[in-house]
């Protein structure tokens, strides 16, 4: 398999946390991990009112990725549907 094949197969995420599938260049890019303000702006609070959450355990654990501190959107969209 040629070097360029296996790149073209996989699935890079940038350092926002959106995915980029190579496969499909028209694909809109959805994001997989979410920043602080990201995760404050979805739950219209304030973003030490997330640190403070993510420290009492009220929200999911962040992630590091990196050294950069993300929050899994799967584990956010679960918190919210058990509110």
């Amino acid at each position: 398999m040629s070097c360029n094949l296996a790149i073209s197969r996989l699935r890079l995420i940038n350092i926002r946390g959106e995915t980029m599938n190579t496969n499909n260049t028209n694909s809109v890019m959805r994001p997989t991990f979410l920043t602080v303000a990201d995760v404050a702006e979805r739950l219209t609070v304030s973003v030490p009112t997330i640190w403070r959450w993510a420290r009492e355990g009220a929200i999911p654990s962040p992630v590091k990725i990196g050294g950069a501190t993300r929050w899994k959107l799967s584990d956010l969209e679960a918190f919210e549907a058990s509110l």
